[in-house]
């Protein structure tokens, strides 16, 4: 706790403050986000480094390949879902872009990763096109600028306005210090249920929950602007004194809270020494112990802003507010065609635009 605070603001702090001095934008991911127990191993909070960044970013070393990111590993310890740590920082914080580092190869394999990150989030994307080698006197295929202006337009597009997201996904920090992968496991398997109902959803720190969120309107509003009308909270060993309070009151000015899994059996002050015994929780909107987004947790969420009239697990989704229109970029994440009828939150006259062309 003390450590990854000190990381926090003299490295990661320092280095936000120097740029914006020199009209820069800092930008920069830190390590293992995919594997969360070893990134908090080495950087202690995710969310308390990327406070003071201007574009959060994330690492992608070809991870993000078709073949893989649908391809549990058993045991929930991989997070495919990784690009959301630095597009929920960048909500959280009022920050318009999140960053990439690499787009995962060129060719179609390319172009999915690019989608499976726009859609969760990513808007400034570090991209590899379909090229030539070094030193050959070829001319670059004719895909190569369509790519890069597709991803130069998403990536615009998706940082105008706010996000939409009603949905926070507690990041149990302070459990993970305590050694609880169960935690990690079940957060992991909670992000990806929920996107398969079409749920989007942020991270929601601590520090945000404690302090830097604002409660208003039965919702907590993060620095962009946008409304959390629930927090779902996976299972996990230990909660801090200032984060249950919080829960409290938004359950109290009619906001969703919802414990999925073990319950904390914990409460923790400024020390781990004075942690108190297990939690009242009786102000929890719903309490699910079966450790899944089961149909009582859905019919507890917010109203969807994307319904489908049939099942669809692999279609992703990312809704952004602007003043004049609500933007939708859907992706379709699995190998076949698809139909389905789609009903929006929004008035007015739909359009659709090709991202490759601008039309």
């Amino acid at each position: 706790d003390v450590w990854s605070g000190m990381f926090g603001n003299t490295f990661f702090k320092l280095q936000g403050e120097w740029c914006a001095t020199n009209n820069l934008e800092y930008l920069v991911h830190l390590n293992h986000e995919e594997t969360t127990m070893a990134l908090v191993k080495s950087e202690g909070d995710f969310f308390r480094d990327m406070r003071h960044v201007g574009v959060p970013g994330i690492d992608n070393l070809s991870q993000l390949l078709p073949n893989l990111v649908h391809t549990p590993d058993g045991s929930w310890d991989i997070n495919n879902n990784f690009p959301k740590l630095s597009s929920s920082a960048a909500h959280l914080f009022g920050r318009p872009k999140a960053w990439t580092e690499g787009a995962g190869g060129p060719g179609l394999q390319g172009k999915y990763s690019t989608d499976y990150q726009l859609v969760r989030g990513i808007t400034a994307l570090q991209i590899r096109v379909p090229g030539v080698r070094a030193g050959s006197d070829a001319a670059p295929p004719p895909q190569t600028a369509m790519f890069a202006w597709y991803a130069n337009r998403a990536g615009y597009l998706l940082s105008v306005g706010r996000p939409a997201a009603q949905v926070a996904l507690y990041f149990p920090s302070t459990s993970f210090w305590m050694g609880d992968e169960d935690a990690n496991r079940s957060l992991t398997k909670l992000g990806w249920q929920l996107l398969e109902h079409q749920v989007d959803w942020d991270y929601f720190d601590d520090q945000s929950l404690g302090s830097l969120a604002t409660l208003e309107g039965g919702a907590f509003k993060n620095l962009s602007g946008q409304s959390y009308r629930a927090v779902v909270v996976p299972a996990m060993s230990v909660i801090p004194q200032a984060s249950l309070t919080r829960l409290q009151a938004f359950a109290k000015a009619g906001g969703k809270v919802i414990f999925v899994g073990k319950t904390p059996g914990l409460v923790v002050g400024r020390t781990f020494l004075g942690a108190k015994e297990v939690p009242d929780l009786s102000f929890a909107t719903l309490t699910e112990p079966a450790g899944d987004i089961t149909p009582r947790v859905l019919a507890a969420l917010p109203a969807p802003d994307v319904k489908l009239d049939s099942a669809f697990p692999r279609l992703t989704y990312q809704h952004r507010s602007w003043r004049d229109a609500e933007v939708y970029f859907f992706f379709n994440e699995s190998d076949r065609e698809e139909s389905r009828t789609v009903t929006l939150a929004g008035r007015g006259q739909a359009q659709a635009w090709d991202l490759g062309t601008g039309e």
